[in-house]
């Protein structure tokens, strides 16, 4: 799930009388200053038809390649659309294996971007459709659902009130003048609260063994313990041992190992950029 981004700088051309008009349909020859500004614009394009796009093949520069971005990479690591030298978009129907439910219909819409001297142009493009179109509907599409900040803040702070998902839910269905002004679904929001939840749960954890450590360094000088955080506050590893414990390996050779994601792991909902590159 991913936020529309701000409208990007749209190619110009001339029309008839000479002055310059803006172009909202992509066009074999419109030229972009980077691969961000091109995807931006495809993505608009389909946003106001009522239609949503998928990364159909792309091809990494190979300056990202040797820094180790690959397809499967997560943060600086990650694909972007201005790490590429080409990029092809295609209508989301005309790929089953990226069509939910059985809404693929062969469609052979597409738009297909190059690099060339510095700037991103559209090299070859079809735009024409073999379904209809739903631009009143596109607000609650897979690609373009979005929980903005103040929302998701005003959501949050509900649920530690003890609302129930689905109360929280409506409430924001009301407070917005119903389901056709909504840009997210009841399960958009249960999802990022649950992942709210388990962060907090996790930094939590984080902040109470440190302060159990603390405190048994106070009662024993060979206490020792050792606590690794991300840079997120979650816990990543801890590892501690007492005199007791250290006697008892000399013997016994035991080390017990616990796993600190066993409770984070489950059901973990990961939202695809609409621009992100596969």
């Amino acid at each position: 799930m991913d936020n529309i981004e701000e409208h990007p700088r749209l190619p110009i051309d001339l029309n008839e009388s000479g002055e310059t008009e803006e172009l909202d349909k992509p066009r074999v020859g419109m030229s972009f200053v980077s691969g961000v500004d091109f995807s931006r614009f495809c993505h608009e394009y389909s946003y106001r038809e009522g239609f949503e796009l998928f990364i159909k093949n792309s091809d990494l520069l190979k300056e990202f390649k040797a820094k180790g971005v690959c397809r499967s990479g997560v943060g600086e690591k990650e694909p972007k659309a201005d790490m590429t030298k080409r990029i092809k978009f295609q209508c989301k129907r005309g790929d089953l294996a990226k069509t939910e439910g059985c809404n693929a219909t062969s469609c052979k819409m597409f738009v297909y971007g190059v690099l060339r001297g510095g700037n991103y142009e559209i090299t070859r493009c079809q735009l024409a459709h073999n379904h209809e179109l739903n631009p009143s509907c596109s607000n609650l599409m897979v690609n373009y659902r979005s929980i903005d900040q103040g929302t998701f803040e005003r959501a949050i702070i509900n649920d530690n009130a003890g609302i129930s998902i689905n109360r929280n839910f409506s409430a924001q269905v009301l407070e917005r003048g119903g389901f056709d002004n909504m840009t997210f679904n009841n399960r958009d929001l249960r999802n990022a609260i649950n992942l709210d939840r388990r962060m907090s749960r996790c930094m939590g954890d984080a902040r109470a063994l440190k302060d159990y450590f603390k405190k048994q360094h106070e009662l024993n000088n060979e206490f020792y313990s050792c606590l690794k955080v991300g840079e997120d506050g979650t816990l990543l590893n801890a590892f501690w041992y007492d005199a007791r414990s250290r006697d008892s390996y000399k013997y016994f050779g035991d080390v017990i190992t616990f796993d600190t994601t066993f409770s984070v792991n489950r059901c973990y909902s990961k939202f695809t950029s609409a621009n992100q590159v596969t």
